[in-house]
């Protein structure tokens, strides 16, 4: 983020005035119903602001449920995508920073939604932009997941997220799982961060750990980041929900 600070106070030109920073995301967590509603707002350009920079996450897929002898990946993470350029002074701007799942006690968890920044006037002068990053992928568990029955293998095929808009993006990443030919011990899940977020892939506990999503894996890493997927011998567990998505807005003004 420091980076793009910089390339707004030097490409804006605008003398002394102020940095400001505007940050749209929603701070619950509930384990048990919605983890992350989202946010939504209006930004009205100030009248002394000509250039801004945007940035996107969409947010984090949530992991699988479980129940008897039940394991898989974790939800993959949501999507980051950047954009500077001129703004008019009075023109308004859709913030909307995208909701995570919520705890499911079903096999394959929920996508994450994306975010966007998005012009809410503009649509005949040529300033009109929509910048957008998709959510991440859902996760899921199956009955011996990595044994010789099994049909996943630690290997999720669905393609990766997609931004529009941007001047710079990366797609988000997909969860992991490494199986193993026994019910559930030695059984690990790779679950991810959302990418410019200042966090790297983290590891699960060994599946032997019976247990919910949230905790077996952790908690999702904010912003964006994908749930695990729980882990069971025999009772059922919801899987973690994903972080919720974030949008950030950067501009000068002195107002």
């Amino acid at each position: 983020m420091s980076a793009l600070r910089t390339l707004l106070e030097l490409g804006g030109d605008e003398g002394a005035k102020s940095l400001k920073t505007l940050y749209i995301f929603h701070s619950s967590f509930d384990t048990t119903q919605n983890s992350n509603p989202g946010c939504n707002c209006t930004w009205t350009v100030p009248a002394d602001t000509t250039w801004a920079a945007f940035e996107v996450w969409g947010a984090g897929g949530d992991g699988g449920g479980v129940c008897c002898c039940m394991q898989g990946f974790s939800g993959g993470s949501g999507s980051y995508g950047r954009k500077m350029g001129e703004v008019l002074p009075g023109s308004s701007f859709i913030l909307c920073a995208g909701s995570a799942g919520c705890c499911r006690p079903t096999n394959t968890g929920c996508p994450g939604c994306g975010s966007y920044a998005c012009s809410a006037t503009g649509c005949c002068d040529g300033t009109y932009f929509c910048l957008c990053a998709s959510g991440g992928g859902y996760g899921r568990s199956d009955c011996h997941f990595g044994a010789a029955s099994g049909t996943y293998c630690g290997c999720p095929t669905y393609s990766c997220g997609c931004v529009q808009g941007a001047d710079f993006s990366i797609c988000g990443f997909i969860g992991g799982g490494a199986g193993t030919s026994m019910c559930a011990s030695s059984t690990f899940q790779l679950t991810q961060s959302a990418p410019m977020a200042q966090a790297g892939a983290r590891m699960s506990h060994d599946n032997c750990y019976q247990t919910h999503g949230r905790v077996h894996a952790g908690p999702a890493t904010f912003p964006g980041g994908g749930g695990g997927t729980g882990s069971s011998h025999t009772p059922c567990y919801c899987g973690g929900p994903g972080a919720g998505g974030l949008v950030v807005v950067y501009y000068t003004s002195d107002i």
